[in-house]
């Protein structure tokens, strides 16, 4: 039988693009020529692969199953290049690590500045999206690991803890005058003395607007939570899709926010006019895992970088 497969990017990049035209001029090749191996492969394969009566195109069942199989495919290719690259000293490695927006965007420069230049051989691809998508690239192989807040099936992922986090409450001096005895300056929330520091109630700020991230996020999902458990539903006055600008709508006096201590501990701005708090909540302190699929292959380049993520966060 014909290599099936040969033609998987194809097949890859019209389904991202959906679009027979689109495709051709992403992969820099005339669009009947494209047309034609899609045809001749459909043709091998005894039925379509997309459906062109939609617009946009859509792939089949037969299409999804193949693209299913073509992962899968790659991620064997992947595992078997990683053993020969344990066995070669390392001389070459290539990993995928998803993580959220934040820890993309603050924590993981610094980290991986450091490991390449102590490990020039291996190549590092770092992908962020949300806790949903991070959890299902992990289980397709699209990814080798992923660092992030999210709790996975035991069953499914080796996951392991690797620092806490606390959520704190981040107020501007305008909305909290009355709260002096419990507020911190960003010094004191990564302090170890913030523990000892006085929680705040959250039910009398209800009335107060709100910055927060957009639903489904893993952090929001954790904020609604403590808002609940204050009795209240919060005044949201807008919602954005990073942790970051949220702070920074904060930072300018528009609403009150829920950030983390790892956001503090990695800004570089801090204003003295805002003022943060501890909630009472025990769902106010999270874990960030490192999370890696059971049955995938643990290669020489991810036991370095595990060893390495445990050490920088220690």
């Amino acid at each position: 039988m014909p290599d099936l497969f040969r033609y998987r990017k194809i097949i890859e990049t019209i389904n991202e693009e959906q679009s027979f035209s689109k495709a051709a001029g992403k992969l820099y090749m005339p669009q009947p020529s494209l047309s034609v191996m899609v045809k001749k492969l459909e043709d091998e394969i005894g039925m379509p692969l997309f459906d062109r009566t939609t617009k946009p195109i859509r792939l089949t069942d037969a299409g999804r199953e193949y693209l299913k199989t073509a992962h899968e495919i790659d991620l064997a290719e992947r595992d078997f290049k990683d053993y020969i690259d344990s066995i070669n000293q390392l001389q070459k490695g290539y990993i995928r690590i998803g993580t959220n927006q934040l820890l993309s965007d603050l924590v993981m420069p610094e980290f991986l500045s450091s490991f390449m230049k102590q490990y020039p051989g291996i190549r590092i691809e770092l992908i962020n999206a949300d806790s949903s998508a991070l959890e299902r690239m992990l289980l397709e192989g699209q990814l080798d690991l992923v660092i992030d807040n999210r709790p996975l099936d035991k069953k499914i992922f080796d996951q392991r803890e690797l620092f806490s986090e606390n959520i704190v409450l981040a107020v501007p001096d305008i909305y909290a005058p009355g709260y002096k005895e419990g507020r911190m300056s960003a010094e004191e929330v990564l302090s170890p003395g913030y523990a000892d520091k006085p929680p705040i109630d959250l039910h009398q700020l209800r009335d107060v607007p709100f910055i927060l991230l957009t639903k489904g996020n893993e952090t929001r999902q954790l904020t609604d939570v403590l808002c609940r458990h204050a009795g209240f539903s919060p005044n949201v006055l807008l919602e954005v899709d990073r942790l970051t600008t949220v702070y920074r709508y904060t930072s300018i006096g528009a609403g009150i926010s829920f950030i983390s201590d790892t956001l503090l501990r990695y800004t570089s701005e801090c204003p003295e006019h805002v003022g943060y708090y501890r909630s009472k909540s025990k769902y106010s302190s999270r874990p960030v895992y490192i999370s890696v699929k059971q049955s995938r292959y643990y290669s020489r380049a991810m036991e370095l970088i595990h060893r390495e993520l445990n050490k920088w966060f220690e």
